[in-house]
Order: C-alpha cells, then sequence, then structure tokens
C-alpha cells in the first residue's frame, strides 16, 4: 500500500498508536530493506530472436502477445523465496509465444502496489520474456482516496515521490517495468477518489525520468497502460472516441484495448493518426480467458484450444469483400451468422497488402485458466481422497495440457490447415461446433528462442519448477530423491519451443502427427522420469489419474522426427556442440539419433556419427537413459530427436528427454571459484525447539552462471544428509528445523553440472 502498514499488523500497541503507519512506499530503499535482496531476481533478461523457420505460415513475427495471469493467487500468502513443499502451484511454460508477462496482482487488502515474485522473475527472463509488476488503480473494488495519500505526495518542485520510488523498484529488484491498471475512480464520475489528470502527470513525469536517465537499465523499462472500457478508436468520420485511453497512451509505451475492441476499429485508429509499423504493433488488443457465462467457465475443457482469436488483429471480410464494422452491433452479429455459414474470411499480406496481414498485437487476460481446469479435474478424480503428490502431479500434467492447447490449439501442435472457432462467450447452445477445431495463439505469433548466435551456451533439463521427487547430483552420480513434493520456479528452466512437433519422415517428406482420434501421440511434462530437476518431457498417448505418462502406439518400420528445440543459429562453419539425455526403450537404443535442421527444415548430416553413453538408472530394467552428442557447424533452427520403428516386436513405448545443451567453442561463462567464501548467518530465531535461520553465502560464487543453482541439506543424527530446499541465489532461508540438527551443507550445481560444497555449524 503506497502508505504503508498499521504498526498493528506487526506487534502490540496502545491507543495512540491506532492510526500509526509504517513502510511506506515513498519511504522504501533497498540498502535499508533488509528481505530486499530475497527478492531481487539473479537472472538478466536473455536476448532473444524468432525462429529460423515459422512453424506455420499464418504466423506474423511481427505481432506480439502479453499475458496478463495471476501466476500467483494471493500475493500475501506464498513463499515465493523459498518454495513450497508442495507439488502443485500454478505457473507458466508457453513462454515461447509470450512477449510480455504481467503478474497480473492487487487488491485494496493485499496492496496496490505489487512487484513480480523473484521466482517469476527468474523463470521469465530465463525465457527471454519480460515481466512487468502492477499498479492496480481499481476504483471498482475498495480503492479511496485515503488509501492513495501516499501516491500522490509531491516534493517541493511538483514532482511526484513515487514515480522515482516505481522507477528505483523495478531496477533495484530487476524487472522490466509496470502494467498501469489506470481506472482510480471505478463507475463514478472523474474526481470522486482523483482527478484523472493527475495520474496523465504522474505517468508524464515517469516517462520522462525514463527517457532522460543515464543508466541503460532505467532507459529499457517499460509502463503499460490501460483503463476498464479504454480503448485506442475512431469514428468512421475520424473523430477520437475515448479520451482517456488517448492521454494514458501518449504518455505510456504500450497500450493495452480492453474486450471487443477489433483489428478494423485500431487499423482506422492508426491510419488516422499515420502511426508506424513499429507503433501499430505497440497496441495490444485483448481477449478473455478466464469468462465466466452461466456459472461456468466458457473456455472450459472443450472449448480450450478451439478459438479463432484472428479478429483480434485482423480484419474479417464478408463474401463480397466487404470489411465487417465490428464495433457496430449489426455488423457482429452478421459477422457470426456468416462465420456459420462460412461466407467471410481474413486477407492476408499476400492477397491484399493494405487491408491484409496482421493490425495490431493481442493479449490474454485472466490465462491462468488451464489451473482452473485442471483444479476442476482434480476435484472429481480426488473426491474422498486426500491431498496427495499423485493427486498433484495429475494436476500438473492437466494444466500444462490445457496451457499447450491454449497456444498450439487442441492438437497441441499447429497445422497448415488449422481451423477454429469465431464466437464470443455466450449464446452457443450446441458444442458441437467445437468438435473437430483446433486452434492457438500460436497459430497468430511465431515462437521466439535464445538459442542464437549471441548466446554462447544453452542448457534445459525442461524443469517447469515443480516435483514429486527430485533429481540431483551427489559427487557426481545421480540419485532420485523420492517423496520430496516441492515447488520453486526459482530453479525452473527454459521451456521447449515446440508443443509438440511430430513428423513422419518419408524420403524427403515430413508429414506432421496430429494429437486427434485417429493417432494419440503428443508430447507431455513427466514428472516421474526426471533426469535432472523435478521433470523431464515425453512423448507419449495421455496420462492417468496419476499423472503418469502413458506410452503411445507407435507404427511398424517408420521413421520419426520430433522437433523439441527452435533456435536461429546463423553463422556458417561456427562449432555448435550439441548433446542430448535422452530414455528409451533398450530395443530402441540403437534405432534414436539427434535430429538437427537448418533453414527450410532441411536436415543436416553431421560428418561424424553420434556419440553414445549410458546412464545408470536402477529404477529401470526395460528402459534405458542415453546421453548422445555431436558437433555441427551448419547454420540450426531446430533440434530434436529422430528414431527408427524398422524392425521393432513392440511398439508401445514412450520417449523422454530429459536434457539438451549447446555448446560453442567460444563459450564463456564465467565462473567465481574464490576459495575464501564463507557462510554468513544472519539470524537463528527458536520458537518450540524449531530453529528459523537466515544465512547466505559472502559472495556469489555462480553471479554470470544462468544456468546454476544451490542446494542445502542438513546432516542428520545417522551421518546421512536430508535435503531441505533449493535456490538460485546465494540468500537462503530454512524454517522449523529441529534444533537438535546442528550440521548444515549448501552444494552449488553450476551450468556443467560441477559440484561444489560449502558447510557450517550452528
Amino acid at each position: 500500500m503506497p502508505n504503508g502498514n498499521l504498526v498493528s499488523d506487526f506487534r502490540l500497541i496502545d491507543r495512540t498508536e491506532y492510526y500509526d503507519q509504517i513502510n511506506k512506499l515513498n519511504d522504501w530503499n533497498f540498502e535499508s530493506d533488509l528481505d530486499a535482496k530475497y527478492n531481487k531476481s539473479k537472472i538478466k533478461l536473455q536476448e532473444s530472436e524468432k525462429t529460423m523457420e515459422k512453424w506455420v505460415q499464418s504466423q506474423d513475427p511481427k505481432t506480439k502477445e502479453m499475458n496478463m495471469s495471476t501466476v500467483i493467487e494471493s500475493t500475501s500468502n506464498s513463499n515465493t523465496i523459498v518454495g513450497n513443499k508442495r507439488v502443485y502451484e500454478r505457473s507458466f511454460n508457453n513462454y515461447q509465444y509470450n512477449d510480455i508477462l504481467v503478474s497480473w496482482a492487487g487488491s485494496i487488502d493485499e496492496g496496490i502496489i505489487v512487484p513480480p515474485a523473484k521466482n517469476q522473475v527468474e523463470k521469465a527472463h530465463l525465457n527471454g520474456t519480460k515481466i512487468l509488476g502492477t499498479i492496480f488503480l481499481d476504483g471498482y473494488h475498495g480503492l479511496n482516496k485515503q488509501a492513495l495519500k501516499g501516491f500522490l505526495e509531491k516534493d517541493n518542485n511538483g514532482k511526484y515521490l513515487v514515480v522515482d520510488k516505481l522507477i528505483d523498484l523495478a531496477v533495484q529488484l530487476n524487472f522490466d517495468g509496470w502494467f498501469w491498471n489506470n481506472e482510480p475512480n471505478g463507475s463514478n464520475p472523474n474526481g470522486f477518489i482523483v482527478d484523472n489528470e493527475i495520474m496523465f502527470e504522474i505517468m508524464n513525469q515517469m516517462q520522462e525520468a525514463i527517457n532522460k536517465s543515464n543508466n541503460p537499465k532505467v532507459k529499457e523499462l517499460i509502463v503499460f497502460g490501460y483503463k476498464n472500457q479504454g480503448q485506442l478508436s475512431t469514428d468512421p468520420n475520424g473523430n477520437l472516441s475515448d479520451y482517456e485511453s488517448e492521454k494514458i497512451y501518449q504518455n505510456t509505451n504500450l497500450f493495452l484495448n480492453d474486450f471487443y475492441v477489433f483489428a478494423n476499429e485500431v487499423n482506422r485508429y492508426v491510419e488516422k493518426n499515420k502511426l508506424s509499423e513499429q507503433e501499430r504493433f505497440e497496441i495490444y488488443n485483448m481477449f478473455n480467458t478466464g469468462a465466466w457465462v452461466g456459472g461456468s467457465i466458457w473456455f472450459d475443457k472443450n472449448k480450450i484450444g478451439t478459438r479463432d482469436f484472428r479478429e483480434l488483429n485482423y480484419i474479417p471480410f464478408d463474401k463480397n469483400g466487404n470489411p465487417y464494422d465490428l464495433n457496430k452491433q449489426s455488423e457482429y452479429n452478421r459477422m457470426i451468422q456468416d462465420y456459420k455459414e462460412g461466407t467471410w474470411t481474413f486477407k492476408t499480406e499476400q492477397q491484399d497488402e493494405k487491408n491484409g496481414g496482421s493490425k495490431n498485437s493481442i493479449a490474454l487476460f485472466a490465462s491462468h485458466v488451464p489451473y482452473d481446469l485442471a483444479s476442476q479435474d482434480m476435484d472429481k478424480i480426488g473426491e474422498g481422497k486426500n491431498k496427495s503428490a499423485e493427486l498433484d502431479t495429475y494436476g500438473l500434467v492437466s494444466a500444462n495440457n490445457y496451457d499447450d492447447q491454449m497456444y498450439t490449439g487442441k492438437n497441441k501442435a499447429l497445422s497448415e490447415d488449422d481451423k477454429g472457432v469465431v464466437i464470443y462467450p455466450g449464446g452457443e447452445k450446441d458444442n458441437s461446433i467445437f468438435k473437430d477445431k483446433s486452434y492457438g495463439i500460436g497459430n497468430l505469433v511465431q515462437e521466439k528462442t535464445i538459442l542464437i548466435d549471441s548466446n554462447n551456451y544453452f542448457k534445459t533439463n525442461f524443469s517447469t519448477g515443480q516435483g514429486s521427487k527430485m533429481a540431483t547430483l551427489i559427487n557426481g552420480e545421480r540419485k532420485i530423491i523420492e517423496n520430496y513434493p516441492w515447488s520453486n520456479t526459482n530453479i525452473a528452466d527454459i521451456q521447449p519451443t515446440y508443443k509438440w512437433d511430430v513428423r513422419e519422415v518419408e524420403n524427403n517428406s515430413k508429414k506432421q502427427i496430429k494429437n486427434n482420434q485417429d493417432k494419440k501421440i503428443s508430447g507431455y511434462y513427466d514428472f516421474y522420469d526426471p533426469y535432472l530437476k523435478g521433470n523431464s518431457i515425453s512423448l507419449g498417448s495421455g496420462f492417468d489419474e496419476d499423472g503418469k505418462i502413458l506410452p503411445a502406439k507407435w507404427e511398424a518400420n517408420k521413421k520419426y522426427e520430433w522437433n523439441i528445440m527452435g533456435a536461429n543459429y546463423t553463422k556458417e562453419g561456427e562449432p555448435k556442440k550439441v548433446s542430448m539425455v535422452v530414455k528409451v526403450p533398450k530395443y530402441l537404443e540403437n534405432k534414436i539419433d539427434i535430429s538437427v535442421s537448418g533453414k527450410g527444415d532441411k536436415t543436416i548430416v553431421p560428418k561424424n556419427p553420434t556419440t553414445k553413453t549410458y546412464i545408470n538408472d536402477s529404477d529401470s530394467t526395460d528402459y534405458t537413459w542415453i546421453k548422445l552428442e555431436n558437433t555441427y557447424t551448419e547454420p540450426i533452427g531446430k533440434i530434436g530427436l529422430s528414431f527408427s520403428t524398422e524392425g521393432l516386436d513392440s511398439l508401445d513405448f514412450k520417449i523422454t528427454c530429459g536434457e539438451i545443451v549447446v555448446d560453442k567453442e567460444n563459450n564463456q561463462v564465467k565462473q567465481n571459484d574464490k576459495s575464501d567464501v564463507g557462510v554468513n548467518i544472519e539470524s537463528v530465531v527458536q520458537r518450540n525447539g524449531k530453529n528459523n535461520i537466515r544465512f547466505s553465502l559472502t559472495e556469489d560464487t555462480l553471479s554470470d552462471d544462468i544456468y546454476s543453482y544451490y542446494e542445502i541439506y542438513l546432516k542428520d543424527e545417522n551421518n546421512k544428509l536430508i535435503r531441505l530446499t533449493e535456490n538460485n541465489s546465494p540468500e537462503f532461508y530454512i524454517k522449523q528445523i529441529d534444533n537438535k540438527y546442528k550440521n548444515f551443507y549448501i552444494k552449488q550445481v553450476d551450468y556443467k553440472n560441477q559440484e561444489k560444497w560449502f558447510n557450517f555449524s550452528l
């Protein structure tokens, strides 16, 4: 809250202190806040580019996507720094289509100025996505004049103090700016709580401060503007429709139109104001994925992955070639009717240079709906059961499955002949219109990748940041810690680019397999077969009620290709060592190889055979872990696996990928390997025989290594190491540790899975 917290929130008070407050926003500074270092993200925003090749031709590389998700259900009641001891937690794993993630949060009860949590920033930045905090000025839900007092304080020169404070918060905590939700007066007249002109002035001062700063981190900050029922549009006569939206747009970097604003309206505004191509795509139109209709989620398990979103950023035309004017209800209704009769279309740029092509960027609101759907599934199969790691794991697999459908359609794989339903919530009584439809945001937004020339090293174990077990290395040997429910996205990984691109290969033809009724083959997050951390990714045919991935049924005497990571390595002659760790049936171990393709999706044949190294896995007798490794010098656009079923007796199996690494000869990841690094114990608070300990390394030994992390252990009375938690930063907090345990160990794991140990005693 801008005014801070009541003193009574922290301690007993007498009557004279009843209205006293502390922690005012404008008093905050990083140095005096003892907790701030725990909230500062370590990972810088990684450079990204569009993939070398489009997956489907309908993707427009200029179109950007913004995702507004309440990843954290309750910002005042979550362990975002030290993690949770539960498998199930909301997350997000389709960053390849996402340019900006808004950590949607804020309320008059929990706070109206909400920086994104550290764990969200780490995962977004690692995947090349910007992430914004929220300025939630919402007069519809309890905002009042008293609550805004601190927000409106000025210095003697008339500058609002909050301007520099918001900038300082973003820079010090290492996130990318703010989403400004500007509706302070709610449904009341302007000035009921605050005059909007004051808000526009604060925004203006913020833009000036960012533009005039000499600090490169400040200059990169963005402010995204929005207001309820706001739209950047003009009527057919060129008159401005919404003064407040115009003022917000003039004083922020990006603008979000409210629901039911369409591409034709944005296009009219762009042409009237002669905006540039870049400015065109700084305006976003929004779809509400979390809408409820008739007491239930509209985007339910039958409809998710079937929605054609194109009227958000394309102009629809009727059968006579005339554009629909969708801000007129009659025209909107006619478009829906014509759609059902199949008599209208969108124009591509090739068909019509003036009217075709994407007109603006797009956004999804309440995009955590896959987790809402998964929670409903968990309620159904969990009736009469206690909450368990198995039920939580099922929930995670289910949520990720729905999320993949939202981005790559019902089939979870984009195709040139994808078709979706263009219809808004409400009205439809016949669900048959959604049958056999598959369409997602990925049909409109080209994938981005951090596998590019400027990044010299890449590694992923595909960790979502959760699991029911933990796969780790102890003295170089891979160990599985069973019954270890955890959720800590501080140590999450880069996610696969393609969800899930599996093809049959014959001669020079690559035919994509669709996850439909005929061939139930697709990809899933696999929490039962992690190679390292909490999960791998697997090809299978669905999952059971414990979240286990079921084997797929493959065809005999076929060659398959599974594209996993997209890339844009363009340099010719630069050696790139690619290694992959896979788990396959033992009868397939000589029929699987790395698959790499370049421009035009042409398969690259390496000069030398792929080396194979077997990895011990005591848990399995039928399957085996194998490390595949080869070097490529050509430009690379895709990295994945190829395998053959020729001569196989059994065709029911799953294939698991647990790690992909790309290492270049000019790799310059820096390590701080000083021998004099120690452990600083900041505080030990004892309650009821339990210790709560804050401690840190005296120096971050892995400061330039974005793939590194730390693991914390205690040594029990039997001299056994017991895993407590994990983090990617050198500050730690462990709680409720029985005070009989005195010896603790910190293991660092660097980007090459090399270990180093530190220890301390209480």
